[in-house]
């Protein structure tokens, strides 16, 4: 976080003589500002994230559709780490980045559907075929929770990189500096983003096992 605001200041401080404006030294100001509380807000919610995981359990009566899910991730990002250095050795690193990004994530994910204690997911013959339906569409959400630091850590690196490509003149100042600035601010933000979301979709999830408990109860 402190190398994604250091970029920042730099890029504020070239815009500035670059445009020869004193504003964006203003803006860059707030900007960085900005991301600091940003940082402080989302900082506590890196423990949250994992306390949603741990109390949130689901069963599974057989692992092999998370086994199928697995070996087809796996599958895919090989394909797109392919895509990402075909895109490099042509030069376009944006593109490069992008899939690089969707391969860890893939290959992150596959980890998880491997091993899905790691996500609380509990293999049991006694698990209705209610629940499974709902371990087995939920458990991308808790990969995604799962690996919310990797994701807000590649999201800010990301930015990190675009940032520096605006700085050696690879990329154009105005036009690209949204992108970098939302990767870093994202990455930043990303902890309390995924605890909202799952929170929202989660119950849903929670309304639907209560009800298949109680007709399991009856």
């Amino acid at each position: 976080i402190v190398l994604a605001i250091f970029f920042v200041a730099i890029f504020y401080v070239l815009l500035s003589i670059q445009l020869g404006s004193g504003q964006y030294v203003t803006y860059g100001v707030l900007s960085i500002l900005g991301l600091f509380i940003l940082s402080y807000l989302a900082k506590d919610f890196h423990g949250a994230c994992e306390s949603l995981i741990s109390a949130n359990r689901t069963t599974l009566s057989n692992n092999a559709i998370l086994r199928f899910s697995a070996i087809t991730s796996l599958l895919v990002a090989a394909i797109l780490f392919l895509g990402s250095l075909a895109s490099f050795f042509m030069g376009e690193i944006s593109d490069s980045i992008m899939f690089l990004f969707y391969a860890l994530l893939l290959y992150m994910s596959a980890g998880t559907l491997f091993n899905p204690s790691l996500i609380n997911i509990n293999v049991s013959s006694d698990s209705s075929s209610g629940e499974d339906f709902i371990t087995i569409f939920s458990s991308g959400l808790k990969t995604f929770v799962y690996f919310e630091r990797i994701i807000s850590s590649l999201l800010i690196l990301s930015g990190i990189i675009k940032m520096i490509e605006i700085i050696a003149g690879y990329e154009p100042f105005l036009l690209a500096s949204p992108w970098a600035l939302g990767f870093i601010a994202g990455g930043i933000g990303f902890p309390l983003v995924a605890y909202l979301i799952f929170t929202i979709l989660w119950f849903a999830n929670s309304l639907l096992l209560a009800i298949l408990s109680l007709r399991r109860s009856n």
